[in-house]
């Protein structure tokens, strides 16, 4: 898809960290109409389960029903449905998507006897407006949703909306951006542990240093006016613990993509392409 390089080759990555037994799960944020949904559509396969929207239910029977572990990804083209039912509906299902991403834990009381089924942790890749995060973003930080599932944000420049505008009649464009892409969680059957991927001093403080800055854009929360026409940004507390963990598994999946078990410059030049897209008050322009 047009300008959307950057963002495939982040969500390519994302999907590799399941290799190390615990799925990065992400959210992208952006205007209606930025090729969301078409891009998290492109990915297939026998790890991933696509459903349109979800609930409590909804994720419990996936799991149930996946009794030898092989879902790795849950895609949800677009979130905006799921975030649009009554609250109490929206604070149950983004609980129990907080522990099926962190220890694959799934929790139901709907009158069946077993109420908890264990999983293997899976990812989720999702995607919503600009507008319906926004309606939801404290709750996103309240619940520590923003350092399981993390928001990544973007817009698209007017260099690239031209582009765009100028290939809306070249249907091999269009078909182009459409392939669907396979993979295959399963042609190496051995998990790779993370402390296998070395990772040098030099490199180990660049993840630290960053990890820090990703801390403050996981707690930048804007303060609507009275109004609700303008806001403003304030930084809520977000340790640095659990942001140096995801930036950790960000350069490891790079290096295992490429085939390699040795963290490289290569790897901390993709960390930080991967942090221009998580500070909410300046989303990255494709």
């Amino acid at each position: 898809m047009i300008g959307t390089e950057p963002l495939e080759q982040i969500i390519e990555t994302v999907v590799n960290t399941s290799k190390m037994g615990f799925p990065l799960s992400v959210i992208l944020i952006g205007p209606s109409g930025c090729g969301k949904s078409s891009l998290i559509c492109k990915y297939s396969g026998i790890g991933f389960c696509r459903t349109d929207s979800i609930s409590s239910q909804g994720l419990y029977d996936i799991c149930e029903r996946d009794n030898k572990n092989e879902i790795k990804y849950i895609i949800i083209p677009d979130f905006n449905p799921t975030m649009s039912r009554k609250s109490s509906t929206v604070d149950g299902t983004l609980a129990n998507l907080l522990t099926l991403t962190a220890d694959g834990t799934t929790r139901i009381d709907d009158g069946r006897s077993k109420k908890e089924y264990r999983h293997d942790p899976i990812g989720l890749i999702t995607a919503a407006t600009t507008e319906m995060y926004a309606k939801h973003e404290r709750k996103w930080y309240n619940l520590g949703l923003r350092r399981r599932i993390m928001p990544l944000f973007y817009r698209y420049s007017r260099e690239t909306l031209s582009r765009i505008q100028d290939s809306v009649d070249d249907k091999s464009v269009i078909l182009k951006g459409l392939n669907v892409i396979e993979y295959n969680f399963f042609e190496d059957q051995q998990r790779v542990h993370i402390a296998d991927v070395k990772i040098s001093e030099k490199h180990t403080a660049k993840i630290r240093e960053n990890a820090s800055i990703l801390a403050l854009y996981m707690g930048k929360t804007r303060a609507w006016d009275g109004d609700g026409r303008g806001s403003k940004w304030f930084t809520r507390e977000v340790l640095p613990i659990t942001p140096h963990l995801a930036l950790q598994s960000i350069v490891c999946a790079n290096a295992l993509k490429n085939k390699r078990m040795k963290v490289t410059d290569e790897d901390i030049d993709f960390m930080l392409k991967f942090m221009r897209f998580c500070d909410p008050e300046h989303p990255c322009e494709l």
